[in-house]
């Protein structure tokens, strides 16, 4: 919010984002703009340089539909 600080956490330093893949789909078809909406997905790999067991993923004013992790086979 303007006028209002706000805190953006990072990911740890035990985490390196090598990829993102982002595909948005807006709707921007609606007679008023509160209605619009937007679908999308988005890929994040990620290597872990450190053994952790915990990552958080931050997705503020988003509604989260579908989850998914994919980790790479005999690594973890």
């Amino acid at each position: 919010m303007i006028g209002q600080e706000e805190t953006f956490p990072r990911l740890p330093s035990s985490l390196r984002p090598e990829q993102y893949h982002i595909t948005v789909r807006p709707d921007i078809y609606q007679l008023d703009p509160e209605d619009f909406t937007n679908e999308g997905k988005v890929e994040v790999t990620l290597t872990c340089l450190e053994p952790t067991d915990m990552v958080v993923l931050h997705a503020r004013q988003l509604n989260i539909t579908d989850q998914e992790l994919e980790l790479q086979a005999g690594v973890v």
